[in-house]
């Protein structure tokens, strides 16, 4: 049968994760990660993974150590054999590649280690300018290996789940797709509004106008929690997000039990202390002071909620000693998040900008998700919670002065501050992992 003979073809148990950390190694390497179409093989050797049962941490494993030898000897490369290479003849009749790299490096600095590991054209260059830059292996190899720490799992899982659920997961496909229309026309009204304010000369204009309607919407999930009138789909997305207690759930669960630690209040509470720090000698007094007092009452304020609500958690969250609404998880990490990405967003131009903040938001939103499939929070309750964080950034936004040259000017600075909340994050998520 041409089936069994297909699947006779497919690469046992160890040369699959053999092969999947040699993807990531190409992917990797300078200049030949250009012509390597990286994520759709990763996603289609993760799938095959999650069919035949490996282990997901041996492939997690894999990946992170091909992506980090191949960033490394690019790095090298560029560091001790930029003219050679850049006399071979495919580079020369492709300056653009180098071009591409070394403009995206100029402009972002040693921050763009971090985001151009997922920029597919920008990946395989980046090391190598880095190099050719003659920055030094002490700043680059930490920020090499805590990007890949998170690269590995963002390349790796969406697959892996594919394989492992392909064949068991029920969907309620209507609640699914009420659920989408739900996000598109609010992701409609985001856009919409974003062009807007970004169109706008008046910079105080967007955190006012993101104040207001997050201030909105939170009286409104506040009116709704206290009337009851979505319970019905609160309880039924509650079912569809949180996974049943079979292998498939067991992982999911797992990896949303090292998801939700980034919201845990010792590392929350301890980033914003490396972040005080940061502020103290790179800006000023004041605006240290400010930032941790809006962390301080984004906390206080969650707890003061759950005390006023009382609102059970859901049957396999009872457990825990606090009440559900709103989460303190998801208010908590999207509270530091928001907060950073103003300090981090300050003094760039919007795209910049934009990039910075939904990556604050996407990282606030899988926090969020993971209290849900841990079951330990209803969708309503993670929802206020994100909110919560968005309101304190636009305050924090709005406190700043007109012109913070200490926010606006140090990218040096910004680099470090990245540096020191990506090991003490990454460090974190590896004894959340092991403990």
């Amino acid at each position: 049968m041409l089936s069994e003979s297909f699947f006779n073809l497919l690469p046992e148990s160890s040369n699959l994760i053999l092969i999947i950390a040699g993807i990531a190694f190409l992917e990797s390497l300078a200049f030949a990660g250009i012509f390597v179409p990286g994520v759709a093989l990763l996603f289609l050797g993760a799938t095959l993974a999650g069919q035949q049962g490996i282990e997901l941490n041996a492939l997690l494993i894999s990946a992170f150590a091909g992506a980090v030898l191949g960033d490394g000897l690019s790095f090298i490369a560029g560091r001790y054999l930029a003219q050679p290479v850049r006399r071979m003849p495919i580079i020369r009749n492709h300056p653009e590649w180098l071009s591409k790299g070394e403009t995206f490096f100029a402009r972002y600095g040693i921050i763009s280690i971090v985001i151009g590991r997922f920029i597919g054209p920008i990946r395989p260059v980046v090391p190598f300018v880095a190099g050719t830059c003659q920055m030094k292996p002490l700043a680059y190899f930490p920020l090499n290996l805590a990007s890949a720490l998170v690269w590995s799992p963002v390349y790796i899982i969406p697959g892996y789940l594919t394989g492992v659920a392909a064949e068991s997961i029920s969907i309620n496909w209507a609640l699914l797709i009420e659920t989408l229309i739900i996000i598109g026309v609010m992701l409609l009204i985001f856009s919409t509004s974003h062009k807007w304010l970004t169109d706008n000369k008046h910079s105080l204009t967007a955190p006012l106008v993101a104040l207001l309607t997050a201030s909105a919407s939170f009286s409104a999930l506040l009116f709704i929690q206290t009337t009851q009138t979505l319970q019905k789909w609160n309880q039924d997305t509650f079912s569809l997000l949180h996974p049943t207690n079979n292998s498939f759930g067991h992982l999911i669960k797992d990896i949303a039990g090292l998801i939700t630690s980034l919201g845990d209040s010792l590392l929350v509470f301890s980033a914003g202390a490396v972040i005080c720090f940061w502020l103290y000698r790179y800006s000023s007094k004041t605006l240290m002071f400010t930032f941790a007092a809006l962390l301080v009452s984004g906390k206080a304020f969650n707890s003061l909620l759950k005390i006023i609500f009382a609102n059970p958690r859901p049957p396999s969250g009872q457990h825990l000693s606090t009440f559900s609404f709103p989460s303190g998880h998801s208010s908590a990490a999207s509270t530091l998040l928001f907060l950073c990405a103003v300090i981090f967003a300050y003094g760039y131009a919007t795209p910049s900008r934009r990039w910075i903040y939904l990556s604050a938001a996407c990282i606030a939103a899988l926090v969020a998700l993971s209290r849900v499939v841990l079951g330990v929070h209803w969708p309503l309750d993670v929802i206020t919670g994100l909110i919560e964080g968005i309101i304190f950034a636009a305050i924090f936004r709005l406190l700043l002065p007109r012109s913070e040259s200490g926010l606006s000017t140090s990218n040096k600075g910004k680099s470090q501050l990245l540096i020191w909340l990506a090991c003490l994050c990454s460090g974190y998520i590896l004894v959340s992992a092991f403990s």
